[in-house]
């Protein structure tokens, strides 16, 4: 079921504990473990300076990018980092429809959808779902590395 298992932390108790599960279910899954050590540092490869132009895409955008970069020293390959960079750029576009306005739990759902009618590639929309997972506790996890990728990114600006 998992194969490759990422665990933030800052080593506060929260990230033990995190760090306790993720080991069991390494575990029990024979799966790879990575830990990426989070700090309140945003890279200026991403960040331009505090600009109110800046918009919230824009920053997914660029830390997107950067991921990918990380990840691709990781094996992302190129198509995935173009799903990547794509995806970054409309991750947000449903949030300004009335349908997710009104019905929130749709983010990325609609995202999703109105990205293949609109004709984006399959990778792209899918990352633009993935990129919210997970939404709740027992809820799917992303499964590509480009929905990987903005899902962190979209969290590195949060």
């Amino acid at each position: 079921m998992y194969k490759h298992i990422l665990v933030p932390t800052d080593f506060s108790e929260y990230s033990k504990r995190a760090a306790g599960k993720a080991l069991a279910l390494r575990e029990l899954f024979d799966a790879r473990l990575s830990v990426v050590h989070v700090v309140n540092y945003l890279p200026p490869a991403f960040i331009s300076a505090q600009s109110e132009h800046t918009s919230p895409a824009q920053i997914i955008a660029r830390a997107t990018a950067f991921l990918a970069q990380w990840m691709h020293e990781s094996g992302l390959d190129s198509a995935e980092q173009s799903a990547a960079r794509r995806a970054a750029h409309l991750c947000t576009a449903d949030l300004a429809t009335q349908l997710v306005i009104e019905l929130t739990s749709l983010q990325g759902v609609m995202g999703r959808e109105y990205a293949v009618l609109s004709g984006e590639e399959g990778p792209v929309a899918t990352a633009i779902f993935e990129h919210y997972l997970p939404r709740f506790a027992g809820d799917s996890l992303t499964q590509t590395r480009a929905g990987l990728a903005l899902g962190l990114a979209n969290r590195l600006d949060s």
